[in-house]
């Protein structure tokens, strides 16, 4: 499914503390705000309307940090498990290959070369793609079996991994 796919989880959950990181942080703001309308604003008072704004800020922060850890530790553990497949793909290898042209250390270590899926990964992977775009109703069966074909003719894939699934999904 890819970096982005096998990261949902900790990215969903960063995105959501973000958001309400800042809702809080606006409501707190505004709450502050309107002490100082008061006819006697005091120092204490916006102490005061400002405290269970900083305690919610300081636990959703420490959520979304949670989250953050939560995905580098996917990647970190799927990297040391030796399934690579985080952080080989597309996307990963573009900035590795970015990062090769601008210095001299990725080119040593060869990055690219690190991170870049196999085809047979890449063809697993778009057959998964196929396969999941096709139970959506995204594609018909027509252009489905056709796609399919291109793969099983590119001899990436083997006709019985394809067919096993999707045998398997008609029933």
């Amino acid at each position: 499914m890819g970096l982005i796919g096998d990261l949902k989880g900790p990215l969903a959950g960063f995105v959501l503390s973000a958001v309400s990181f800042v809702a809080i942080a606006l409501y707190g703001l505004v709450d502050v705000l309107a002490v100082l309308g008061r006819p006697d604003p005091s120092l204490a008072a916006m102490v005061a309307a400002a405290a269970p704004y900083v305690v919610g800020l300081l636990v959703v922060g420490l959520a979304g940090l949670g989250f953050v850890a939560w995905g580098i530790y996917r990647v970190a553990s799927g990297a040391v498990s030796g399934d690579n497949r985080l952080l080989q793909n597309e996307y990963v290898e573009t900035a590795a290959r970015y990062a090769e042209r601008e210095s001299d250390l990725a080119r040593r270590f060869d990055l690219t070369e690190m991170v870049r899926p196999d085809p047979e990964e890449r063809a697993r992977r778009e057959l998964a793609d196929l396969k999941e775009r096709y139970a959506e109703g995204e594609l018909t069966e027509e252009e489905f079996e056709r796609r399919v074909e291109r793969l099983l003719s590119d001899s990436r894939v083997s006709e019985t991994e394809v067919y096993r699934d999707v045998e398997r999904e008609r029933y």
